[in-house]
């Protein structure tokens, strides 16, 4: 009952931000992230609310004087001084008379929304949330190590106590992950599983299905390969609504969809280049011949539900709600990482390293009425 009241008053909260979050996005003074069909300024899962915001000093002052005046009509305070801010792009001498004027918590290294590590540069963020993640396992392992477990007790734990874990950064944090990640996780299961002995079944036995005579442990490298593929799916789909669909699908060149299907010198070099799109093509480039997901590359094979369809037209909601609120949050996060810091790296990017770029984090109850 009380975990059932806790769903509700989260939904109750959503609906009370409406008006709020509202009048951020018809705000014309705050500037947000430009994706294929429309402007991403806010993302909001229950009362836990995230900005991306460019002009930092003028946007900054119209976010909080929308709080003020939300505050007067809902009867609500937000205390501004617990919520945080992320400075991806402002210039130290800029950032520093923007901390005299606005009273937040600022992150100068990283910062924390749903679980998932943001930092002002991408190559820190396997670093930040994959690292430290197996870190939390090799150590809950040793706690249950305690316990006494039979074999097959010992995969049923790590089926319900490591792998949701990892599957939900896997699915948030798209990143490449180095080999040697997955042989230290590797190790880790194997450890676990045979208590410290001497493995008695080779490892691919150990995740057949049980109907092959095996025990269905999870295998992290499948389920990586399983992750990015998916990707695939939800850039395919005809009713792909999600808002970080829209913002992957920036300055392309090309329809999202249509990047499996190309033939390799058709790939724009800014799908190539993209850190999120460019990583899941390549796995795809390796993976659809070993496995017979695509007989031959080509250009003509596009899923049935756009043929003849032309340019698509995507509708979103411009606060997306749906089953995968992170994978908005990081392909919000990447959009704005890209146009801040990569464009040095790879010219064919629209170069906007000019605008002061900035994440604002507002927790979730931390409100005071």
């Amino acid at each position: 009952m009380r975990e059932e009241m806790g769903v509700l008053a989260a939904r109750v909260m959503a609906l009370s931000l409406e008006p709020f979050l509202e009048a951020v996005q018809r705000n014309p003074a705050i500037p947000g992230l430009k994706g294929v069909n429309r402007s991403h300024k806010v993302t909001a899962y229950a009362d836990d609310l995230l900005f991306f915001l460019t002009d930092a000093r003028q946007s900054l002052s119209a976010v909080v004087w929308a709080f003020k005046v939300y505050g007067k009509l809902a009867g609500l305070k937000i205390n501004m001084s617990k919520s945080e801010i992320l400075n991806v792009s402002v210039p130290d001498r800029e950032a520093v008379g923007i901390r005299d004027v606005f009273p937040f918590h600022w992150c100068d290294v990283k910062m924390k929304y749903l679980g998932t590590w943001l930092s002002p540069t991408l190559q820190d963020l396997f670093a930040l949330n994959f690292l430290p993640l197996l870190g939390t396992i090799r150590d809950d392992l040793k706690m249950w190590n305690t316990k006494f477990l039979s074999w097959m007790g010992r995969v049923a734990v790590f089926k319900m106590n490591v792998l949701p874990c990892m599957l939900y950064l896997l699915q948030t944090v798209p990143v490449t992950l180095p080999g040697s990640f997955f042989k230290s996780f590797r190790s880790e299961m194997i450890k676990f599983v045979w208590a410290g002995l001497k493995p008695r079944l080779r490892f691919s036995v150990l995740c057949r299905p049980k109907e092959a005579g095996g025990m269905a442990l999870p295998d992290l490298l499948t389920y990586y390969r399983a992750t990015q593929l998916n990707r695939l799916v939800d850039w395919s789909s005809a009713a792909g609504g999600s808002g970080w669909l829209d913002l992957e699908g920036t300055d392309l060149g090309v329809p999202l969809w249509t990047l499996p299907w190309l033939p390799h010198q058709g790939v724009p070099n800014t799908a190539r280049t993209h850190p999120l799109i460019g990583n899941t093509l390549r796995l795809w480039d390796r993976l659809k011949f070993s496995h017979a997901l695509s007989s031959s590359p080509s250009q003509h094979r596009t899923p049935f539900s756009h043929l003849g369809s032309g340019p698509r037209s995507v509708a979103i909601s411009w606060r997306e709600i749906d089953s995968s609120p992170c994978m908005w949050l990081t392909s919000s996060y990447w959009r704005l990482l890209h146009h801040a810091q990569t464009s040095q790296h790879c010219p064919s990017w629209i170069d906007l390293t000019l605008d002061k770029y900035v994440i604002i984090w507002v927790p979730s109850r931390r409100a005071t009425n």
